[in-house]
């Protein structure tokens, strides 16, 4: 009944929504699927995010770019 609500279904929507894309690239400079690659940039930006929560649940009120920065 809650199959829909989980991460790996809402991966499988995003990345089934980024198949619609429309992909302008050169065929030379497509040598990675243009979902594949957007999907990349999604797990980036989930990273970032969820580094951010962790910060705030730990109490740190003001974050400059090099305190969420990934090391």
């Amino acid at each position: 009944m809650r199959s829909h609500l989980n991460a790996n279904a809402l991966f499988a929507l995003i990345r089934e929504d980024q198949q619609n894309v429309p992909d302008h690239r050169a065929a030379a400079n497509a040598s990675i699927p243009l979902d594949d690659a957007l999907m990349s940039g999604f797990a980036m930006f989930s990273l970032k995010a969820l580094r951010c929560c962790r910060l705030m649940n730990d109490g740190l009120s003001s974050l400059s770019a090099s305190t969420v920065s990934m090391r």
